[in-house]
């Protein structure tokens, strides 16, 4: 066996030598930080509005749209059957967001909100990376003003790109062989052929102090990429520089490729400092500053409503052997009670109070003056028609159940008028139209029709009778808030009954009264 010679051990061990050197000097341009930011796919939670999925599901449907088109991640299908989770809820609750990523392998997930208020539509998206469970990028626009469901997913798609391009790179080496790379990145990203891409490493992130989102990063160049040939989605290029052989890896980032400029810079003494520029970005005030102030959003209500209104009403009635009495100026008091239970079906709860004082109609009567107390209760079931697919469209209601009308009065001498009790089933229809699309006034209008109602006398009946019960009220409200309300109604109320013996009765209210409306 020939011996070997001490010059090949010298050469074999240089070589092994070189090659771990090498080695380590790729891991040197993949940085934890670097990898931990690589996201090839992506994914997308149920959206979440507070109008029962009038804008959530097209809006959700269209970002998967533009998701599955992509060409610079891969869709993945959340495939998430729990409940839906809020931006707000993920970034307060982080076992959140490891219990979501756990249903599925994508390296990204987008979660987003939709809230209707007062002002207008508030929207927040954000963007939260598996790699550390955490917060990246976050969008947010309030106070938009255009409301048909055309408009908000336009809102969307921006919304979305603009989330997206937080990334702090453009797009990601696919394959290399030799010197030839394949990037993806293409004509429609606004390359050309010929172009040079700066190939960076991210090596250190900057996020924000209170909400986590990255705001900047530190980047080295390791590289560069001159294009040879681009399609709309993909370019083929040479690498034309890099810092050491094969430091240009797959999955290594491309520099930002969109153009920085820069504002207010018609002289050299109107220059702006890193501060300014900040706080001259959407969502300054909540993100940036001395004092930054938390970004909320609207809380709207979802469950129903509870409202009171006072009033000042007219009373008149009709007995009969023409006992007549009246009060032209009585107090009362409305109590109101909504629970929506569906998008369409609603609980409703109506409870009025009224004390009436007349002359007492009968010559010679003890006392000379009559109390009334009025008391009339409904409970209804209603179902909603919207008439378009958006939030403040012209609406009815459609209204059935029970109510009871009770009129108690003082007893005289010798008899006279009696106390009396309508009751039974009653149907309604509601009915609201606001004034302008982004007006907080509305004007509706309210009918409801007791069915064959029953009639209970004391102390003495006036015999069989057939009876009717109508009751018509128009109203104006004015939102003062996303949780309240002002309303103003005119009610008018008859109750009448015509009696076996050929005698009537009836029972006329009319009731002006105004009060507020809390919706939770």
């Amino acid at each position: 066996m020939r011996a070997i010679s001490l010059t090949t051990i010298v050469l074999v061990a240089l070589a092994g030598i070189s090659v771990r050197a090498w080695a380590q000097d790729q891991s040197n341009y993949r940085s934890d930080v670097d990898s931990a930011l690589t996201v090839r796919s992506i994914a997308l939670l149920p959206v979440f509005d507070n109008l029962q999925g009038v804008y959530s599901r097209p809006v959700e449907k269209d970002l998967t749209k533009i998701l599955q088109n992509s060409h610079h991640f891969n869709y993945i299908d959340a495939n998430y059957a729990g409940p839906i989770t809020t931006p707000d809820e993920l970034e307060e609750d982080s076992s959140s967001v490891q219990k979501i990523f756990s249903n599925f392998s994508a390296d990204a997930f987008v979660a987003v909100s939709i809230s209707k208020g007062p002002a207008g539509i508030s929207m927040k998206m954000d963007m939260f990376l598996k790699s550390d469970q955490s917060l990246i990028a976050q969008v947010a626009d309030s106070n938009i003003q255009a409301f048909d469901t055309v408009s908000i997913e336009h809102r969307a798609e921006k919304m979305l790109r603009e989330l997206l391009k937080k990334l702090p790179y453009s797009g990601l080496i696919l394959s290399r062989e030799g010197t030839r790379v394949t990037v993806n990145l293409g004509s429609l990203d606004g390359v050309k052929p010929n172009e040079v891409l700066s190939v960076i490493e991210i090596i250190k992130v900057k996020r924000h102090p209170k909400f986590g989102f990255l705001v900047g990063s530190d980047k080295e160049i390791i590289g560069q990429v001159r294009l040879l040939k681009v399609d709309q989605t993909l370019s083929f290029g040479r690498i034309a520089d890099e810092v050491e052989a094969g430091a240009i890896q797959v999955n290594s980032k491309i520099a930002p490729i969109e153009a920085v400029v820069y504002t207010n810079t018609n002289s050299l003494s109107n220059l702006q400092t890193p501060e300014d520029l900040l706080m001259s970005e959407p969502g300054a005030k909540a993100n940036y500053g001395k004092n930054p102030s938390a970004w909320v959003p609207t809380r709207v209500p979802t469950f129903g409503m509870v409202g009171a209104r006072i009033g000042v009403g007219k009373f008149t009635e009709n007995a009969p052997n023409s006992l007549n009495d009246s009060d032209s100026f009585y107090p009362s008091i409305y109590l109101d009670g909504e629970l929506w239970l569906t998008s369409v079906w609603s609980a409703h709860a109506h409870i009025e109070q009224g004390i009436i004082s007349t002359s007492n109609p009968v010559s010679g009567g003890s006392p000379s003056t009559l109390s009334h107390r009025l008391s009339m209760y409904d409970f209804l079931l209603g179902y909603n028609v919207r008439l378009a697919d958006v939030t403040n469209a012209p609406k009815f209601e459609f209204l059935f159940g029970y109510s009871s009308y009770d009129m108690f009065v003082d007893q005289s001498t010798p008899a006279g008028i009696t106390s009396k009790t309508y009751s039974g089933p009653e149907i309604g229809v509601s009915g609201w139209y606001p004034i302008a699309p982004s007006s907080p006034y509305g004007l509706g209008a309210n009918f409801y029709y007791m069915i064959s109602p029953n009639l209970s006398e004391t102390p003495s009946s006036s015999g069989s009778s057939s009876n009717r019960a109508t009751q018509f009220g128009v109203f104006l409200d004015k939102q003062l808030h996303v949780n309240l309300k002002a309303r103003f109604e005119l009610d008018f109320d008859i109750f009448a009954s015509n009696f076996s013996g050929g005698s009537t009765s009836s029972q006329e209210s009319d009731v002006f009264s105004g009060g507020l409306y809390y919706m939770f």
